[in-house]
């Protein structure tokens, strides 16, 4: 029943990283064959250093020595040049498997449910992921090469020691089962203690995490205390799950160790007799005390090979758990420009909270729409719903064109029918310039993302400093909110796209520049489908339509 278990949770984890296996698989039968190499070449050591015992004891010439030594050296300088290759493989396979596990769950998570992935705690997650698909990644690589090794460190061995003395076997037999009894009755804590450790791990580096993020807020409100204590709090919970499970693992460690000596012991006298009545020499009881060592080191690897499993499960299940979220379908149908967009009967709650119900919508090309209302009415919800952020979440009948929402190739239409400025503009670590033009490094975006912050005013702000140059620091926090807006505005514009959707785009700009916005808008909605939310009245004048929201219109679902 334990193999089978055992048997089963390696296939998972066989299957999850299948993929990854087979886009290196020339480096892994390399690595598999070096492992093949490596182990035989090990054993041949010990062999050779007790014949060189017996063969030294009893010969008065130094040729014997110049042979052993030579030969120990040659096996010794090929193992190790083995070993280095090896090694190298190593590190080359498990870098580039887990970054690409890793990339695969990233792009996995941004795809699902926006609904849902809001709701995950970026630090933490950021840190579960890469953890969790290294362990799985290492786990699969040093499987592949301690099992290959503690095979033939079991097979090989075991068939020159019961040559050398048949009553071995059995206590090898005695060995085996032991072990096995022993492992059954830690394994479930095991993989118990192992899961609340990595649970709590994570937390304490969320906490960590919050601490650097939460900088000018503790400044401000001078709450260094209360946050030391929010840290302080994590850290105990952290030490006493790690402490709980370090003396668990020591337990079970020190339990491994009674086993191993007291077979050295039962080793040490069996062939103490033997060399005592003249039927083992000296040489003989080396190779046989070697051997039977790395027997005993073989056994105890698949013993504890659940307990490693176990281990690894605990990653591979939390995988597993991110992997199992549906992603958002997405269309094939490849929408270039939209004349018009309908919303008919758009009903949609956060659980039990109504924020539409019944409402229809109708946005047309040509026009500047104005959103407004009072916060918490769904003016930012429509737009997300417009986007397809939280496509399969409402009941409507959207349509482009005529064409259904979930007929579109959400993410084209996203990428070249969309232009969004976000509410809170979201910066990079970069230029400036690759903030406004992001993936497009053609000419042309270069010089019209230029024009517009000439437009706008942002050249003043870098004087001699070039947009390709002026680095933007983490989150943006050595430009104003109004730099910040600015530059999302102009990202969203230089996409000359048919749908223009602005979330809030003057909260943090000076009257001059939002008159500057009004003045560009109203020149190229010929061609587009602009939308804006908004509080500022002086988008007015410029609008064609302005669309109210309310709560009496939103009634509980």
């Amino acid at each position: 029943m334990e193999g089978r278990k055992v048997d089963a949770e390696m296939r998972k984890i066989i299957f999850m990283t299948g993929k990854y296996i087979n886009e290196v698989k020339i480096k892994i039968c390399v690595y598999v064959l070096i492992c093949l190499i490596i182990s035989p070449v090990s054993l041949i050591i010990p062999y050779f250093t007790g014949e060189f015992i017996d063969d030294i004891y009893n010969s008065t010439s130094y040729n014997v020595l110049y042979q052993y030594s030579f030969a120990i050296l040659g096996v010794i300088s090929i193992k190790l040049l083995l070993k280095y290759i090896r090694n190298m493989l190593y590190t080359d396979l498990q870098m580039k498997m887990a970054y690409r596990f890793n990339s695969d769950v990233i792009r996995h998570i941004q795809d699902i449910d926006l609904l849902i992935s809001s709701k995950m705690e970026p630090s933490y997650l950021s840190q579960q992921v890469n953890i969790d698909t290294n362990e799985i990644i290492i786990f699969v690589l040093t499987f592949l090469q301690n099992s290959i090794g503690s095979c033939l460190d079991l097979v090989i061995p075991t068939i020159i020691l019961i040559d050398l003395d048949r009553r071995l076997s059995i206590v090898m037999g005695i060995v085996i089962i032991i072990y096995i009894f022993y492992y059954l009755i830690f394994k479930e804590k095991i993989y118990a203690y192992n899961q609340k450790f990595k649970k709590s791990q994570s937390a304490f580096f969320t906490k960590i995490y919050e601490q650097f993020n939460s900088i000018k807020f503790i400044k401000i409100h001078s709450v260094e205390d209360f946050f030391k204590a929010r840290l302080s709090d994590e850290f105990d919970k952290l030490y006493k799950t790690t402490i709980k499970r370090q003396n668990f693992i020591q337990v079970f460690e020190l339990g491994n160790e009674a086993i191993y000596f007291a077979m050295k012991i039962i080793l040490l006298f069996i062939c103490g007799r033997e060399i005592i009545n003249k039927t083992l020499t000296v040489g003989q009881f080396t190779i046989f005390s070697t051997y039977f060592s790395v027997i005993l080191s073989s056994v105890k690897y698949f013993m504890n090979f659940g307990k490693i499993m176990q281990e690894s499960r605990v990653s591979m299940d939390r995988i597993q758990k991110l992997l199992d979220y549906p992603t958002i379908k997405n269309g094939n149908y490849k929408l270039n420009k939209i004349q018009k967009i309908q919303i008919n009967n758009l009903f949609f709650s956060y659980g039990e909270k109504g924020v539409f119900n019944g409402q229809s919508f109708l946005f047309e090309k040509g026009k500047i729409y104005l959103i407004m209302g009072e916060n918490g009415c769904g003016k930012t919800t429509l737009l997300n719903i417009i986007t397809g952020l939280y496509n399969g979440k409402f009941t409507s009948n959207i349509l482009f064109d005529g064409k259904k929402m979930d007929e579109l190739d959400i993410k084209h239409y996203r990428k070249n029918v969309l232009g969004v400025s976000e509410q809170t503009p979201y910066l990079i670590s970069d230029t400036i310039l690759t903030n406004i033009t992001l993936e497009h490094q053609e000419e042309c975006y270069k010089k019209r993302a230029i024009f517009l912050m000439e437009y706008f005013g942002l050249n003043k702000r870098f004087e001699n400093l070039e947009a390709d140059k002026f680095l933007v620091e983490d989150v943006g926090n050595n430009l104003s909110g109004g730099e910040r807006q600015k530059i999302a505005i102009i990202r969203a514009l230089i996409k000359d796209a048919s749908i223009l959707i602005l979330d809030e785009p003057s909260s943090a700009l000076d009257v001059e520049s939002t008159i500057t916005l009004c003045k560009i808008l109203n020149s190229i909605k010929k061609d587009k489908i602009i939308i804006i939310v908004t509080h500022d009245k002086n988008f007015s004048c410029i609008s064609d339509e302005i669309i109210s929201l309310s709560w009496e219109n939103n009634e509980s679902i």
